[in-house]
């Protein structure tokens, strides 16, 4: 799926406004995640996209494993983004994933 993303500028105008939307996706994939909600989850993935009850559970189950509920990656995961976006055209000169993230945010709320 996705992530979280910003400027370093707006990380340095406003860490609190950061640290609140990492809390909110992290909480937020977590809800999806926990076994408790799925059918909840698949009925909204159902209304959201407008698809029958076994296409979005088959949505549902392609999207667990993007979910992190700890709101940390692994670099081999950015590595395919950057490699996607290369592939598509988007940079021409792939970018260093380690200057691509911080995780000290999601790090902050621990696991």
């Amino acid at each position: 799926m996705g992530g979280v993303s910003t400027t370093v500028s707006r990380i340095s105008e406003d860490p609190a406004e950061v640290r609140k939307v990492v809390r909110a996706v992290v909480g937020a994939s977590r809800a999806i995640k926990n076994p408790q909600n799925r059918d909840d989850v698949v009925d909204y993935i159902g209304t959201l996209f407008k698809l029958d009850r076994a296409s979005a559970e088959e949505f549902y189950r392609r999207l667990m494993p993007s979910l992190s509920t700890s709101g940390v990656v692994d670099r081999d995961k950015i590595k395919l983004v950057v490699d996607s976006a290369v592939e598509r055209g988007l940079t021409s000169k792939p970018p260093d994933p380690n200057r691509l993230v911080d995780f000290s945010f999601a790090r902050e709320l621990g696991s």
